[in-house]
């Protein structure tokens, strides 16, 4: 009688505990829908006929992608969306629309937008050449594809294969300056010619195909290639397979000899046999999604690192993201690796790719060490209005096994003087605080205040005796910090340029370690101001039609350009009587070349 009496009892409390989820979860897990009126028109004014607009889930796992064309006065309606925020992308062979417009849809209201669209430099134009259907939605299962029409006799277009890929990027670029004293191999290093490809296919029944590689060419040499297949096993659930191969060559003579052929012979490195490492990657990720409040991500990595004997590396990866109301947003990951710019490549739907493994590889003092790392990171997202986003968060993040030297510069130091450092002292961890703001249409702008734990100097003068790695390691401490990081990321128009700039500065201290390394994307040092750009290269259809070149017409051509590190040429320093010591991780440099879509 006690346990029939407390079953309704324990149904009843769960009942309610459903009940007070689902009013936290508010308006993520309405199912309440809504609709969008727009008008787009150009820089003069005039409506714009012809073009195709999507609205697509910021997260990339709305089940349905909206897509609509704009009708003979430049508008265009799309009815039943599900509320939530979208990113409105209007894709154009010759106008670019704007950069991470967000749409916020409400439950039984009609979003109205007002779109001015830029005309590409040097490109043509003729109404209703908008990228098609298959263009935009590369990345989309054909199950999902769901086109909201508005007029007669809309239709998905067909268009026949124009290559052995739906989409393919090629980059190039040579990072000069700064020199390969440090001995870090390349690829995960900001040193030597890199060169980064992928392409994506996918099959008849919605797999998703992407193969991508990176080589780099120098006096050390890499070479890996990732085969992804992704794959929906229902409404609200991908699986992820990777696998990969790479080999790193390390003292092997310079590529720039081919430009001499005379001194090849001279070269002894090209007779002897060089060392090489092989890794050998496998790994999976399974993602599921519960509306759009619940998604949770988690996987794994392993890695066969072989040199003359085998080593074995399992790094794992997952995160958690909750949003329980339609502002807020909270998200627990744990990861591997990071992404950084030099190692990762972005396909034209937005995705970007990692090219890099989830593991550390450094040269220290002729010795090839190999490890991996672990980055913990829990952070509150609140939109406190349509341009602006507060960001709190807390991270931790280490290094072990293989930990990049430092090389100490000043006249107390004797020469290639290393000093290394052990997992404890590459750890850092505190808590950052970012403000995010819309500044205009295309400015994007970010500030953060980072207070961490990391290794580095204390304060005071050293006297003048000639510094050798066990006494500059004796000098060093693990200090708590304060930095100040300020990016902004613009498009300007007239030009068809994109840039972004990044600053960071450390007003107290000198920190040797980076602090907070999995934001630092673009692999800046803690004092720093950096550039990068990515300029369109016109291709004029009228000239390439006339050299009978009408192939190039398809793709888009790219000038990447990057200054890092333009105010000082190390991370951190100490002050001596006889002159002052300065310890370099990241050299300034200049990086340049062309990226190639098609």
């Amino acid at each position: 009688m006690t346990l029939i009496h407390a079953l309704p009892q324990r149904l009843l409390t769960l009942a309610l505990v459903i009940v007070l989820l689902v009013l936290v979860s508010g308006t993520g897990l309405a199912t309440d829908f809504g609709s969008l009126s727009g008008v787009v028109r150009d820089q003069l004014g005039n409506p714009l006929p012809g073009l195709l607009l999507s609205l697509v889930h910021p997260a990339g796992n709305d089940e349905i992608p909206l897509m609509a064309k704009t009708d003979g006065v430049g508008q265009v309606f799309i009815y039943n969306i599900l509320a939530g925020s979208y990113h409105l992308v209007v894709k154009s062979a010759g106008y670019q629309g704007p950069q991470n417009r967000v749409v916020d849809i409400l439950p039984g209201e009609t979003a109205a937008v007002s779109l001015v669209v830029e005309q590409l430099l040097g490109l043509d134009y003729e109404a209703g050449s908008s990228v098609g259907v298959k263009s935009l939605l590369r990345a989309t299962n054909p199950r999902r594809l769901i086109l909201r029409a508005v007029g007669k006799g809309m239709q998905p277009e067909k268009s026949s294969p124009t290559g052995f890929f739906d989409e393919a990027v090629f980059e190039v670029f040579t990072n000069g300056g700064g020199g390969s004293e440090l001995g870090a191999f390349h690829g995960d290093s900001n040193q030597g010619t890199t060169t980064n490809f992928a392409a994506r296919d996918e099959f008849l029944d919605g797999t998703e195909y992407i193969i991508a590689g990176q080589f780099n060419s120098g006096n050390d040499s890499l070479f890996r290639i990732k085969n992804w297949l992704k794959r929906d096993l229902g409404k609200n659930h991908r699986l992820k397979f990777l696998m990969g191969y790479g080999r790193i060559g390390f003292d092997e003579p310079s590529l720039t000899l081919l430009d001499n052929p005379a001194f090849v012979s001279q070269e002894t490195a090209y007779v002897a046999a060089p060392g090489n490492t092989k890794i050998l990657t496998l790994g999976f990720q399974d993602e599921w999604t519960f509306g759009s409040a619940l998604s949770v991500i988690w996987g794994m990595e392993f890695n066969q690192v072989r040199t003359r004997d085998a080593q074995y590396f399992a790094a794992p990866n997952a995160s958690l993201k909750y949003k329980p109301t339609r502002t807020t947003s909270v998200e627990v990951s744990l990861s591997s690796k990071r992404r950084t710019l030099s190692n990762s490549i972005g396909l034209g739907n937005g995705e970007t790719v990692a090219l890099n493994d989830s593991l550390n590889l450094a040269r220290v003092n002729g010795r090839n060490l190999v490890g991996t790392s672990r980055h913990y990171e829990a952070k509150i997202t609140q939109k406190l209005n349509q341009k602006t986003a507060l960001e709190v968060a807390s991270f931790d993040s280490r290094l072990m096994g293989a930990v990049p030297s430092l090389l100490a510069r000043g006249e107390m130091v004797g020469p290639d003087t290393y000093v290394e450092l052990s997992d404890r002292e590459s750890r850092s961890k505190g808590y950052r605080l970012t403000v995010n703001h819309q500044l205009s249409q295309n400015i994007r702008t970010a500030l953060s205040y980072i207070r961490g734990s990391a290794f580095g100097f204390g304060s005071g003068r050293v006297g003048h005796l000639l510094m050798e790695p066990s006494i500059l390691r004796s000098l060093m401490l693990r200090h708590g910090y304060q930095a100040i990081a300020a990016e902004m990321e613009g498009y300007i128009p007239q030009s068809q340029t994109h840039f972004t700039a990044v600053v960071r500065a450390v007003p107290v201290g000198n920190p040797v370690t980076t602090i907070d390394p999995l934001s630092d994307v673009y692999e800046t040092p803690n004092r720093s101001v950096n550039l990068f750009l990515r300029q369109l290269v016109p291709v004029p259809l009228t000239v390439v039609r006339f050299l009978g070149l009408d192939f190039l017409s398809q793709y888009r051509f790219e000038a990447l350009i990057g200054i890092r590190n333009l105010a000082n040429d190390g991370v951190g320093g100490v002050q001596g009587t006889e002159g002052d010591i300065v310890l370099v991780q990241q050299p300034r440099s200049v990086r340049g070349g062309i990226a190639l879509n098609f």
